[in-house]
């Protein structure tokens, strides 16, 4: 990460191993799993999580930012945390399933061109007399009312 963030503490996991962790990271913790609680009881709550639960790995399949490149290795909580371990500092915290401000900014602005394309087809389509779904004509519709 080009960013260079400060680290406050230390944390040792189940191994023993010590890593410094970000501001960054607890601030992400705290947003992205512990819903907002503060820093103090989101950085207790990540010590505590990684002195018994986190597993070391490869990059998750499920994190497809290419952000974190220079990134060593992930320690995993579960299925759905992963951090980012840089220079044995724990640099950010990402949740399965999270979106950034900006990836869901850049989600919501394709989907908003893909329904006005639609709803430009359609008004174009009944502009110019060709509808835009088929229906049936008018003889298969009234075979179909004199059959119920």
């Amino acid at each position: 990460m080009s960013t260079v963030t400060k680290t406050v503490n230390k944390v040792t996991l189940a191994t023993g191993e010590r890593l410094g962790v970000t501001t960054h990271a607890i601030e992400r913790f705290d947003e992205r799993v512990c819903g907002g609680v503060g820093a103090g009881p989101a950085s207790e709550r990540l010590a505590g999580m990684l002195a018994t639960v986190a597993v070391e790995s490869a990059k998750p399949a499920w994190v497809l930012d290419d952000n974190y490149s220079d990134t060593e290795r992930y320690l995993l909580i579960g299925d759905d945390i992963a951090l980012p371990i840089c220079n044995d500092t724990i640099i950010t915290v990402l949740a399965r399933g999270y979106l950034s401000d900006h990836a869901r900014d850049r989600r919501n602005a394709h989907r908003r061109s893909v329904r006005r394309s639609a709803r430009t087809a359609r008004s174009n389509g009944a502009r110019y007399g060709v509808s835009a779904t088929p229906r049936p004509y008018r003889r298969e519709r009234a075979d179909w009312v004199s059959a119920a």
